[in-house]
């Protein structure tokens, strides 16, 4: 729960902030890492050995730490300025 909590944060800070656009593409890239952890650790897939659910909160955990990874260095990058002026 704690890399959740910690990415709904940063994600809220960033939203507010105007980083948009890291806020979507690490969405996007956590549900594709959700995706293939599923597939290795649920089916087995690749020398991995089949856990069934418990791979699955295997996978679920790693997305997460990798979404919060990702919007801490996506985060730093400065959005470009579309304001009018």
């Amino acid at each position: 729960m704690l890399p959740f909590y910690l990415f709904i944060v940063l994600r809220q800070s960033l939203q507010a902030m105007g980083h948009v656009r890291a806020i979507l593409m690490v969405a996007l890239a956590g549900n594709v890492v959700n995706v293939v952890l599923n597939w290795l650790l649920i089916f087995g897939n690749l020398g991995f050995p089949p856990m069934g659910a418990v791979g699955s909160g295997w996978a679920t955990t790693g997305s997460r730490w990798f979404m919060l990874a990702a919007l801490l260095v996506l985060g730093r990058t400065r959005p470009a300025d579309h304001s009018l002026r």
